[in-house]
């Protein structure tokens, strides 16, 4: 298995779309990823968190996930719940090719 692409994506209360600083309702950011070029097989993802702005005053609940993947890219999911406020979110990943 060898990484054929690997990145980071930011986003916080200032991104279009971001509902993850309310403490209730909608808890999900979704982005997608384009390769570029596609790949020629399906990747195995691996993605991390590796930036996480929390509000205090709460307990911190955050999932992040790919879905969706095909050999042209995935969406990013990040899903907070309950009173979890999620103010940024910086997470890694990696697509590995067998």
């Amino acid at each position: 298995m060898q990484i054929a692409y690997a990145g980071d994506e930011y986003a916080d209360i200032n991104t279009t779309g971001w509902t993850l600083s309310s403490p209730s309702g909608d808890r999900t950011y979704e982005r997608y990823v384009v390769f570029q070029p596609p790949l020629a097989v399906l990747p195995v993802m691996h993605v991390a968190l590796s930036v996480l702005d929390a509000d205090a005053t709460a307990n911190v609940r955050v999932n992040v996930i790919a879905t969706n993947v095909s050999t042209s890219g995935f969406s990013l999911r990040i899903e907070a719940w309950a009173d979890t406020i999620l103010y940024a979110v910086k997470a890694s990943w990696l697509a590995i090719v067998p």
